[in-house]
């Protein structure tokens, strides 16, 4: 009888065993995932229920670095402020992550099944310090950046003629911080982990031009004047005064290079120009901004004889009414300009007027030409360039034998300006300064071809 007692009882225990292991197994497979078991702390952050990588975004925004700032202040004025992460500042926390990812996955059966079953009744927590790293590259990134923004450019001294008179007007320094101490000062910040100040400081940036450069480019340089016809208050003129005021009292610094088109703007009605009679491929027509070209050749004819390096000019079509071949430019669109630099070591003023049908500009800067040198201008014909032969139409609504003239030919140009250098009134120089080519008109004629008598 005993012997059935005890062979029962072992029955019944490995029943309960196997029962018992059976349901290990299951809750060890239940509790499996991609996840961190529940209960689980990092540093006080609660971090179960999460992918180790959200764990790590989860502790990084805990760590407060994106709350943290650092200052830089100038004349004690907040001027600026980064936070940690503009460094990439952060904490490394993989390890610590995996850490709790592994518990409760690691160990024998039973040694996870304890683990698991522990955490339902009590917090597991991981406490520890992890790496804190930034990267070195963005301080002088960020740091270029404070520049940017805490930095004054100079302004230059500037002058105007007013009435007959110069006036100038005095320059600001500007400033810029001084980066390399900024930096030492911002790296210690980093390191200590906490937010901070920064107090800039600044050097002062001196104008590049001052008063006395416009004291000394004061002498007449060049000056020219052509006239246009009309009464003030027709478009022509209208548009002549206006580019002249839009140039009149510029100032070109050393090295500029001056661009006629940007200083008088498109010839749009919205710029206030008004249609005038213009040149377009060897004929007249109407258009807005016409008498630019005027100006332009105006403004031309005063830099050759301030003897300023031209960049960029043109001719146009045809010869123009109010100057001799050669000494014309035009503008149009964005692909004809008038450009010229500055090539001295001062300023130069531009001065240009308008009224009672002519236009002068002057050009004013430092004279360093010697007095008794002496200049002269002379556009020479080098060749007639014949038209094409006449261009015939037919029109069989005229009557036959009937001609008309829609086109008279005309014959195309070139010339070749050169400029001549007296000392003393003797020729020392004659060098060629442009060429100049205006281009012939193909005539064109109609032909009648109709009923009538011949």
């Amino acid at each position: 009888m005993l012997r059935y007692v005890v062979g029962g009882l072992c029955i019944a225990i490995s029943i309960f065993l196997f029962a018992r292991h059976l349901s290990i197994a299951h809750f060890l497979t239940a509790s499996a995932g991609d996840t961190i078991f529940d209960n689980i702390y990092i540093n006080d952050v609660a971090v179960g229920g999460l992918s180790p990588e959200d764990a790590m975004s989860a502790l990084q925004s805990a760590s407060g670095l994106e709350q943290k700032v650092i200052g830089f202040v100038f004349n004690d004025s907040l001027v600026y402020s980064l936070t940690f992460t503009d460094f990439g500042a952060e904490y490394d926390f993989r390890l610590m992550a995996g850490e709790a990812f592994s518990y409760g996955r690691t160990g024998s059966r039973r040694e996870r099944y304890a683990k698991l079953r522990a955490l339902e009744n009590a917090p597991h927590k991981i406490v520890g310090e992890a790496l804190y790293r930034y990267d070195e590259t963005l301080v002088h990134e960020r740091l270029e950046d404070v520049r940017m923004q805490t930095s004054i450019l100079p302004v230059n001294a500037a002058m105007r003629l007013d009435n007959g008179r110069f006036a100038i007007t005095e320059g600001t320094p500007g400033r810029t911080p001084d980066i390399q101490a900024a930096a030492d000062e911002l790296r210690k910040i980093l390191a200590s982990r906490e937010s901070g100040r920064i107090p800039l400081k600044m050097h002062r940036i001196p104008p590049t031009y001052t008063t006395e450069h416009f004291s000394a480019a004061q002498s007449l340089l060049g000056a020219f004047s052509t006239v246009y016809f009309g009464g003030e208050e027709i478009p022509r003129s209208i548009n002549i005064r206006l580019a002249a005021s839009l140039i009149n009292n510029t100032v070109i610094y050393p090295g500029d290079v001056f661009s006629t088109r940007s200083a008088v703007g498109p010839g749009t009605p919205e710029q206030g120009y008004a249609r005038a009679a213009v040149i377009v491929d060897g004929r007249l027509m109407e258009d807005y901004g016409g008498g630019l070209c005027q100006v332009a050749s105006t403004l031309y004819n005063a830099v050759l004889y301030a003897e300023l390096p031209i960049i960029e000019r043109a001719n146009h079509s045809m010869k123009v009414q109010y100057l001799d071949a050669g000494f014309d430019a035009a503008i149009a669109g964005d692909y004809m300009d008038l450009k010229f630099k500055n090539n001295s070591g001062y300023p130069i003023l531009l001065a240009a007027n308008a009224r009672d049908g002519e236009i002068v500009i002057h050009i004013y800067g430092r004279e360093t030409r010697p007095p008794n040198r002496t200049l002269a201008f002379v556009s020479e014909l080098a060749e007639v360039i014949p038209p094409e032969p006449e261009r015939v139409l037919i029109d069989e609504n005229l009557p036959s034998g009937l001609v008309l003239v829609s086109t008279e030919p005309q014959d195309g140009y070139k010339y070749e300006l050169f400029r001549i250098v007296f000392i003393d009134g003797e020729q020392v120089e004659r060098k060629r300064v442009n060429t100049s080519v205006y281009r012939p008109i193909q005539g064109v004629i109609t032909r009648g071809k109709g009923q009538g008598p011949e």
